[in-house]
């Protein structure tokens, strides 16, 4: 199904952290970046937030310094269950909450066998990162 085959390309790119324009063509309903550029309007005007682009503006928004002061104010320490199924974005986020230079402790939760959300950027290789 071509749709579903887009929303795939399109949730894949948003992951890897690209942006419409990095498509190149946006000026046509069957540019990739037209499409993306289309459905993020789409989005926006609804007050709608898909999961991957939930976590690219929890990202965002914890690049401001205050905001990241404000919640490790109140959490010390993050546990994470399943950590298996963990994708590098969700990592990232995780990074930005837990920062080793102010006693803070994250503890990862998984077993790399079970990893079933590969389709969605979890790899059992997320625990080479911790």
């Amino acid at each position: 199904n071509e749709i579903k085959d887009l929303q795939r390309r399109l949730d894949k790119a948003v992951r890897e952290g690209k942006k419409p324009e990095d498509f190149g063509d946006t000026s046509g309903p069957g540019a990739l970046g037209y499409c993306w550029l289309y459905y993020r309007e789409h989005m926006k005007r609804r007050g709608l937030v898909d999961f991957n682009h939930m976590l690219v503006y929890a990202g965002q928004l914890l690049a401001f310094e205050e905001v990241v002061k404000t919640i490790r104010a109140q959490q010390k320490h993050v546990l994470v269950d399943e950590f298996q199924d963990v994708s590098t974005q969700q990592f990232e986020v995780l990074k930005q909450l837990v920062d080793d230079s102010d006693n803070r402790s994250m503890c990862a939760v998984g077993d790399d066998d079970q990893t079933i959300y590969t389709w969605n950027g979890s790899t059992p290789n997320i625990f080479n990162l911790l």
